[in-house]
This record gives structure tokens, C-alpha cells and sequence, in this order.
């Protein structure tokens, strides 16, 4: 069994603000300190600021159509859309 570069994060948890900067590598290559979990971004100070960004950079070409089209289709198609497009995240 081997570790991952690529796919390996780790976490600290606790008060290490005495220990300094901390960075883990494997094979000369920097682990990374956001960590994904059931679909959450969680990074190393348990901050969602990631997570927030990525479904913000997922939902938005879709409200941007919604916005778009919301005059010219009836309000049930847009609800229809929201639901299938934007709810689910």
C-alpha cells in the first residue's frame, strides 16, 4: 500500500500557533491542507471559506441564466430549473 500525492491531505487540529508553519510532503511533493470530506472543503484553520467558493463558482452560470430567462418562461419551468440545477448544491 502507498500514499498518494495527489489525492492525500491532512489537518491539524488544536492550538499550534507555537509550533510555526507546518508542511507535510511525500516524495518531495507538498501535501495539500484543504481537505475534501462528504463534499466539504474544509481547510486547515476549519474555515469554509473554500467550500463557500466552490459552490459559489458552481451555482452562479446558473443563476446568471435563471436571471436571464426568468421573464420569459413560466414560473413553474423556473422553479423546475432552480431545483435541478442550483438546490442540489
Amino acid at each position: 500500500m502507498s500514499l498518494s500525492p495527489d489525492k492525500t491531505c491532512y489537518s491539524i487540529f488544536g492550538n499550534y500557533s507555537h509550533i510555526g508553519n507546518i508542511t507535510l510532503f511525500i516524495d518531495g511533493q507538498e501535501l495539500v491542507k484543504t481537505e475534501r470530506d462528504l463534499s466539504l472543503l474544509i481547510d486547515e484553520k476549519l474555515k469554509w471559506t473554500d467550500h463557500i467558493e466552490h459552490v459559489y463558482n458552481k451555482i452562479i452560470k446558473y443563476i446568471r441564466l435563471c436571471y436571464k430567462i426568468r421573464n420569459k418562461l413560466p414560473f413553474d419551468i423556473l422553479k423546475q430549473l432552480y431545483f435541478a440545477f442550483v438546490h442540489s448544491h
